[in-house]
């Protein structure tokens, strides 16, 4: 997909729904392959794409699944430990992050916010 960076696959597994987000170069396929035999069989995967911009679009050949959009995107602020309505009222009034921050000090960060 063009201007896409990343690609994901969400797959469906004894903890539920899990979403892996990798580089562009790896094929849908061949992750979901070894995902699969990592996990003995325990994880299949349910949907494909692309992420462009922080959302989940498009679809992936190689597996024949599409995105289903919205749902996948929760995925990510779920992996991200992300309030999804907190980051849409809140963006703009944080600053840019200008180095790079562990998730403790990004969870620390977002509780002053809220204050």
């Amino acid at each position: 997909m063009l201007g896409a960076k990343m690609k994901y696959v969400v797959f469906d597994g004894y903890k539920g729904e899990q979403i892996i987000i990798f580089p562009k170069i790896i094929q849908h396929s061949v992750m979901a392959d070894n995902v699969k035999d990592s996990s003995f069989g325990g994880m299949r995967p349910i949907s494909g794409g692309f992420v462009v911009n922080g959302v989940c679009v498009g679809e992936s050949e190689s597996l024949r699944m599409k995105s289903r959009g919205d749902e996948d995107t929760h995925l990510i602020a779920k992996l991200l430990d992300l309030d999804i309505e907190e980051e849409i009222k809140l963006s703009d009034t944080r600053k840019p992050i200008t180095e790079v921050q562990n998730k403790n000090k990004a969870k620390r960060d977002r509780k002053k916010l809220r204050k």
